[in-house]
């Protein structure tokens, strides 16, 4: 470990995010919703051990399922009553930190507010900036909110404290697993409304729809296997003669979406895309869209993207794919347009220059073209791969923990960092943990 705030001569809003108190003083860690699996139930047991207690607010029958211990408070009042709910309950139970997964849900935003306002830290965890096996851990803000640096100079002074880190996959997540609870929550929440009769959630869609789509969408990928295998080899034959830019499509419910960008959904966004590509890219190019692997086909893509190309008449210039590797993608193409996907960490690791719609934490000035999107198309901007290796092992190291949620030995790894974390104030600090240098010899930089 090596205890390593955020330096306060460049960073003086990272001193909000410090607990009060010390290590030694037990805490009082509230847990609103988390991810459909076992982490937020693990890590109050562990903390539990450490000494702390743990307490929980079930908003819906889904918290209900994923905590299944003592400790637990269930509102089933109307939003209306929440904050002053909220408010009292901070108070009454002395809390010191409060913990969420996603810090822009309706009452999520309600209760940081009040948290904040108080004096008590709040983690926010999600799906990790790192892909496949690391999972976000961070306090004061995510995402776009995030109080990590944007600056290089600051981003540099941070990552030289940081040995090596092993970056290659240690824990395999399994996305089946993943769909599956997501499922099981929402129609179990859809069917117990009445136990929780005033909860709104932040997902609309029923819960049948999803289920369905998913199957849908899983048979249909198989049967155009062999189209989807053709589009890809024919991507790339062509690469020379037509280049294409990449649009990874995004989860439609995606809160990050909603929360860091301008737009009401990704329809608006994709015309906006399509109508700067139509009057501004060179004439040879394609755009290339690609369906996210967990998309459950509620909304049929190929046929909105199709009509909205069609009426801004590039309609030959457009390839849609359900499915295909994301790496092949990335490896050919000579750009990538995102609202704020992951996929643009991935692909400015491949050296392609990227265009942000929206906010993220990787939005910095020579890791991501900062132009307008007309200028995006025939712009020679280089990535900073210098300055990406340096975000990469800064973020590793301090916002984000190793593990993963529907894999036992990465849900372990996830718990125990995590715990240790707030254990030790250092949520928002460089840890380098033996989670994080496992196998240095295989160290990628």
């Amino acid at each position: 470990m090596h205890d390593l705030a955020f330096p306060r001569d460049l960073i003086s809003e990272w001193e909000e995010t410090k607990i009060y108190g010390d290590s030694g003083s037990q805490k009082v860690v509230l847990f609103l919703q988390g991810p459909n699996c076992s982490f937020f139930h693990q890590l109050a047991d562990r903390l539990e051990k450490y000494g702390h207690r743990c307490v929980r607010v079930n908003l819906c029958f889904g918290d209900w399922m994923h905590w299944r211990r003592e400790g637990a408070f269930n509102y089933r009042g109307s939003y209306r009553h929440w904050k002053k709910y909220m408010a009292d309950f901070l108070d009454r139970e002395n809390v010191t930190d409060l913990i969420l997964n996603g810090d822009k849900r309706l009452y999520h935003k309600t209760a940081i507010k009040l948290a904040k306002a108080k004096g008590i830290r709040v983690i926010a965890t999600d799906f990790g900036y790192l892909r496949p096996d690391w999972i976000t851990f961070e306090s004061g803000g995510m995402s776009g909110s995030s109080l990590f640096p944007r600056a290089p100079e600051c981003i540099k002074k941070l990552a030289d404290e940081v040995p090596e880190i092993n970056f290659k996959e240690l824990f395999l997540d399994d996305n089946v697993a993943f769909a599956k609870a997501e499922f099981v929550s929402t129609f179990m929440t859809w069917l117990c409304h009445g136990l929780y009769p005033n909860y709104k959630p932040f997902q609309a869609d029923n819960p049948w729809l999803i289920g369905l789509g998913f199957v849908k969408t899983f048979f249909k990928k198989r049967l155009f296997q062999s189209r989807t295998r053709a589009t890809l080899r024919k991507l790339s034959d062509e690469n020379l003669d037509r280049p294409f830019y990449l649009y990874p499509l995004q989860l439609e419910n995606d809160f990050q979406i909603r929360a860091y960008s301008s737009y009401p959904n990704q329809t608006v966004a994709i015309e906006e895309v399509l109508i700067s590509f139509a009057e501004n890219s060179p004439e040879n190019t394609l755009l290339v869209f690609k369906v996210h692997p967990l998309d459950p086909g509620l909304i049929n893509w190929r046929k909105t993207i199709k009509a909205l190309s069609k009426t801004v008449g590039i309609a030959d210039r457009i390839v849609f794919l359900p499915d295909g590797p994301l790496a092949e993608l990335l490896v050919n193409c000579c750009g990538v347009v995102t609202i704020n996907s992951t996929v643009g960490l991935k692909a400015i690791q491949h050296g392609k220059k990227v265009r942000m719609m929206g906010q993220a934490i990787y939005n910095v000035p020579r890791l991501v073209f900062q132009g307008s999107l007309d200028d995006f198309w025939q712009s020679d901007f280089q990535v900073d791969l210098d300055l990406f290796g340096n975000f990469i092992k800064a973020i590793a190291a301090s916002v984000q923990i190793r593990g993963a949620w529907f894999s036992e030995e990465g849900l372990e790894s996830a718990v125990s960092e995590a715990a240790l974390r707030i254990h030790l104030d250092m949520v928002n600090q460089v840890f380098v943990g033996s989670s994080l240098t496992i196998g240095k010899q295989e160290t990628v930089a």
